[in-house]
């Protein structure tokens, strides 16, 4: 059966194939779909859909929606993706690394990869029953804690390992960063195109934080490729966490979009300039 291409083309048909593929049903048939766009403006290299599941016959531990993930149809974003290989490693990273690190990741029904027809879909459990987070409300102390405490596993796992030969295809930060073209070239000439378009839009101190930033630029830099090197997300913020309102259950927290995922300093620190710092490293 030929693989959607857009959330548009997810049908009841190709859904069917796919649970029974992961051993999920066995006699029911999905009858219908409904399928709705989210995080439309936050997943900038893929297009992400939930998809509810009407089914002919109830069945034990058939899902009543899942998440399908596939690649972006807007080209600048396909461009980038394709670049750096966002969507390969993505896939890779649930098949071949998930599985021997200790870190809650969605649970996948199916990852399919053919590159050939630029075909790279994710159907994975729905999270919506834990709490999105989201970067520009922020996290509470204990959150941000959570956060720290759940990552830290996998930057022991691979902590100060061969990472290159058990995982080659996973770049280095170095690589990713000449990938991204985030160098302080491109960054210090793009400051001033961004205060002409945004500048209004700046709370309070932002402008001045900005120079700061740009003022300092080398040594931020600097800080994404000194140090103890493991495996990083990358993009390791609240807006690619799923939260579980009790934080005192065993892995209260789910960490999704691995598409960026590299080798390098395994840092995490957060808390105030002068104040308690809290690291994995």
């Amino acid at each position: 059966m030929k693989h959607p291409k857009t959330i548009e083309e997810i049908s009841a048909p190709w859904m069917t194939e796919v649970l029974r593929g992961a051993g999920i049903l066995r006699r029911a048939t999905v009858d219908a779909v409904n399928v709705r766009a989210i995080g439309q403006g936050l997943g900038f290299l893929s297009g992400r859909a939930r998809v509810t599941l009407t089914y002919d016959q109830s069945e034990e531990g058939a899902p009543a929606t899942v998440v399908v993930k596939l690649p972006a149809t807007v080209k600048e974003a396909v461009d980038v993706a394709e670049s750096t290989h966002a969507y390969e490693r993505e896939i890779r990273f649930y098949r071949e690394v998930a599985p021997r690190t200790p870190i809650r990741v969605p649970r996948m029904f199916a990852t399919i990869m053919e590159p050939a027809d630029n075909v790279f879909i994710l159907v994975m459990e729905d999270l919506k029953g834990l709490t999105a987070g989201d970067q520009v409300i922020g996290m509470s102390r204990a959150q941000v804690l959570a956060a720290v405490q759940t990552i830290a596993p996998l930057h022991a796992r691979w902590w100060n390992g061969d990472q290159r030969q058990a995982l080659p295809w996973v770049p280095s930060v170095e690589q990713q960063l000449k990938m991204l073209s985030l160098t302080p070239e491109v960054i210090r000439t793009a400051w001033p195109l961004f205060v002409e378009s945004f500048g209004d839009s700046l709370p309070p101190g932002g402008r001045a934080l900005g120079e700061r930033i740009i003022q300092h630029l080398d040594g931020i830099m600097a800080a994404f490729v000194n140090g103890t090197r493991t495996l990083v997300h990358f993009d390791y913020r609240a807006d690619n966490l799923f939260i579980d309102d009790d934080l005192t259950r065993k892995a209260p927290i789910v960490v999704v979009d691995w598409q960026c995922h590299d080798v390098g300093p395994g840092r995490l620190r957060c808390g105030p300039p002068g104040g308690r710092q809290y690291s994995t490293g």
